[in-house]
């Protein structure tokens, strides 16, 4: 946020295939979307739109509660390959949702320098 980056806005289309192929086959990226405000509507945290499409994986999202304190609210892109082995990710190139503070990796977009 300090180099005005924030979590990608994956709009689907060429950025999807972009995305998937700098992921290549290395598991589960973080996206900035989320639904920490009201829970079922997910956000973009780039513009604050409402996160649209159907990229969502099998049963997505499920909202399920990691832990008694947290449920999932924050989005994840599975790489093409589907691995990971994310309940519900199904197919790779699709969203699913977890609790937000895991440690997975991420791609940061913004403006030109």
């Amino acid at each position: 946020m300090t180099h005005g980056l924030h979590l990608v806005k994956d709009d689907g289309g060429d950025e999807r295939t972009f995305l998937l192929q700098e992921m290549g086959n290395t598991g589960l990226w973080w996206t900035g979307g989320n639904d920490r405000m009201t829970e079922g509507t997910f956000k973009w945290v780039s513009d604050g739109t409402n996160v649209a499409g159907d990229s969502w994986g099998n049963n997505e999202p499920n909202d399920q509660e990691w832990l008694l304190w947290e449920n999932a609210d924050c989005m994840l892109l599975v790489d093409s390959d589907g691995v990971g082995g994310y309940p519900g990710g199904g197919t790779g190139g699709k969203w699913a949702d977890h609790m937000c503070d895991d440690g997975f990796k991420f791609i940061c977009e913004g403006p030109l320098p």
